[in-house]
């Protein structure tokens, strides 16, 4: 998908924002940020303890991404046997409070978009990524109730049954996100849950002090010698409450895309606990 807009793909000027404005926000969630171990090690052993902005090749940025309330980021490379444990998922979940609007907001994972990824049904050559821009965080939560009908249904990655892709709409824009956020759903030839993930990019570091309220580390990193990332996250949660550290079953000589499901189950019950999703 290319990136930059187009007049062309703006017919009748609705946008995702202008269809989003007539529905009530959806609640707002912790910012999830997924990356590998060795690159979380390296994060919170330095004395700044912050997740810094990284040149983005999509926006020719200096940029750093969240997942609002989902754990969905994957590198390709995590789909192939390892017993490496540096190359296995971690994630940070952070209070968002404080940080203002971010310098981008897109429906999806940008990177994956702009490559391709979600192009199972096929999309409009005319659409570009740009089209698909969410103006600002009150209206990315309007557009959570209008695709998924709450934050909880989000969360779990469940369209609402009226984001079903319209052959016969003129608004070309909306029929492609929809297409593109059909490849997260259950049932899809090749689900992948980035398609439909609330993606936001800030442009400047984000320091952990005072917002990381949890880590999800491999089971392996409950043990002997990884003290020191245990101890590094102590006080860092806001009001100087230690951070919450949860594990997952580590088993080497396996994808770590296979652990993917186990950090959402754990940020989902994280959530409930937190009251900002329900339970059922």
């Amino acid at each position: 998908m290319p990136r930059a807009a187009t007049l062309a793909s703006r017919p009748n000027g609705q946008d995702l924002n202008d269809l989003a404005a007539a529905h009530p926000a959806a609640a707002m969630l912790d910012l999830v940020h997924v990356t590998e171990v060795g690159a979380a090690n390296a994060i919170l052993a330095w004395p700044t303890k912050q997740i810094e902005t990284r040149q983005c090749e999509v926006f020719g940025e200096n940029l750093v991404y969240f997942f609002l309330g989902r754990p969905d980021y994957r590198r390709a490379s995590w789909d192939q046997d390892t017993d490496d444990i540096t190359a296995f998922p971690v994630a940070f979940v952070l209070d968002s409070q404080g940080l203002g609007e971010p310098k981008h907001i897109y429906p999806l994972d940008s990177g994956a978009a702009s490559r391709g990824y979600f192009s199972t049904y096929g999309v409009s050559k005319y659409v570009r990524l740009e089209d698909l821009r969410i103006a600002d965080v009150a209206s990315a939560l309007q557009h959570i109730t209008r695709c998924f009908g709450s934050a909880t249904r989000y969360v779990r990655g469940q369209l609402a049954s009226t984001i079903e892709p319209d052959a016969n709409s003129p608004n070309w824009i909306d029929t492609t996100f929809q297409k593109m956020a059909r490849v997260s759903a259950q049932g899809a030839n090749a689900p992948d849950n980035r398609a439909s993930a609330v993606e936001f990019a800030y442009a400047q570091h984000i320091r952990l002090a005072q917002r990381l309220n949890l880590l999800v580390l491999p089971s392996v990193m409950q043990g002997e010698g990884y003290e020191a990332i245990r101890d590094a996250v102590k006080d860092l949660a806001p009001s100087g409450r230690p951070t919450r550290i949860e594990y997952y079953d580590w088993v080497p000589d396996r994808p770590p895309a296979s652990n993917l499901d186990a950090i959402r189950g754990i940020v989902e019950r994280y959530l409930i606990e937190k009251g900002q999703i329900e339970e059922s």
